[in-house]
């Protein structure tokens, strides 16, 4: 009975063991933070596809956009890594988690987005105002749970003091008081580790009431 015993306790330690290692050899290590160090924009032309905000994107044609579907697009993420992976892992304990990350979280806070206009967009929303209550903001994680956009009130969120996101999509929420050709100025402020402030002029292009 003894040996049994003894056989079962050395056979459970060399699979302890050899699950660590397997699991370390093979699962990492893994980015464990993110930051932005850069950013790039475009506009597109943009449609909600349901309620859960997600979206389909493509080029605007003809130079020429009705106002609900014109949105300014702004994305760029860097993973990296801020520490070391741990040496020792219980692979039983952690069997559920095992090679299968948390995702990448950052510290980077968003400080202030402005948007500039080079014409009157209305006679409360002029050229050289900051407009950005005229703007809704879609919100994604990458890293997140769920695969799709969460929209803000653009000026609201602002003042949560989000974290930085994957990707920023500006939707307008009402149309120009008259149909006419605008370039947009966004001016993005953020507390980071790589970059602090963007900014971003978009092509001409003709809004449409409707």
């Amino acid at each position: 009975m003894k040996k049994k015993i003894k056989f079962f306790i050395r056979s459970y330690i060399i699979i302890l063991f050899l699950g660590i290692i397997s699991c370390e050899d093979d699962c990492g290590p893994f980015p464990n933070k993110f930051k932005i160090s850069s950013l790039n924009s475009e506009i597109l032309q943009i449609e909600v596809l349901n309620e859960k905000h997600q979206i389909k994107l493509s080029e605007i044609e003809n130079n020429s956009v009705s106002y609900e579907k014109y949105s300014i697009r702004t994305a760029e993420i860097k993973t990296y890594f801020a520490y070391e992976k741990s040496k020792m892992k219980n692979i039983f304990i952690e069997n559920s988690y095992a090679c299968s990350p948390a995702p990448p979280k950052t510290d980077e806070k968003i400080t202030n987005i402005e948007i500039y206009t080079n014409n009157d967009y209305n006679s409360m929303n002029q050229s050289g105002q900051n407009i950005n209550q005229l703007f809704d903001v879609l919100v994604l994680n990458h890293f997140s749970s769920f695969p799709y956009y969460e929209k803000f009130d653009l000026i609201e969120y602002i003042n949560t003091n989000p974290n930085i996101a994957n990707e920023l999509i500006f939707v307008l929420k009402e149309a120009p008081e008259n149909n006419d050709n605008f370039i947009f100025e966004i001016k993005y402020y953020q507390n980071g580790i790589d970059l602090n402030e963007y900014s971003f002029v978009t092509n001409e292009i003709g809004i449409r009431k409707e």
